[in-house]
């Protein structure tokens, strides 16, 4: 993959995908299709590089997700 793309947090486990170590398929029958599954170890990675590019600067991050 090319500098800069994020795998963190979705992974294959034989022919399962997982999110954080949850299988996608027990997210998608507990909830339903469609749904939009964010790894917390990913934004917290995110969070943590965008605060250490901004630590010279006051700064506040904000977070959004898709509703």
């Amino acid at each position: 993959m090319g500098q800069g793309v994020l795998t963190t947090g979705i992974t294959r486990v034989g022919g399962s995908l997982r999110c954080d170590g949850v299988p996608l398929d027990a997210i998608a029958a507990a909830a339903g299709t469609p749904c939009y599954v964010y790894s917390a170890g990913l934004v917290r990675e995110q969070y943590a590089r965008l605060a250490g590019a901004l630590r010279e600067v006051p700064h506040r991050l904000h977070y959004s997700v898709k509703a």
